[in-house]
């Protein structure tokens, strides 16, 4: 990857970060959601993408967040909700896969009904 594909993928995960209120919020979240974004991106293949990662962290802690008060929670906590979204990563991954499957073949098939 060249640097500025780099500096694109930071600036876009910089981004996402800041329109994620339950992940701004809170310092403990930021520092374990990019700690835990570095380790996955260092433990992966070079497929790995910075920004589907944040994408799932906000949706994920979105969610986490209307049940529970994310803010209140200390850092062992906030680890604790952390290591349960590692952990349901590969799930999430897969139901994304299977979305742009889906609508690949949707877009194909319009594409040889138009008139």
């Amino acid at each position: 990857m060249n640097e500025d594909h780099a500096s694109e993928q930071d600036q876009d995960v910089s981004r996402m970060i800041a329109e994620s209120p339950n992940i701004l919020r809170n310092k403990n979240a930021v520092r374990i959601v990019l700690r835990t974004l570095q380790r996955m991106q260092e433990g992966s293949e070079k497929t790995f993408s910075k920004r589907t990662f944040i994408r799932y962290a906000a949706i994920y802690l979105n969610y986490r967040g209307g049940v529970t008060a994310l803010t209140a929670l200390n850092e062992e906590e906030m680890k604790l909700v952390v290591e349960e979204l590692i952990k349901n990563w590969p799930s999430y991954l897969e139901k994304e896969q299977r979305q742009r499957k889906d609508w690949s073949k949707k877009e194909a098939y319009k594409l040889l009904t138009i008139d």
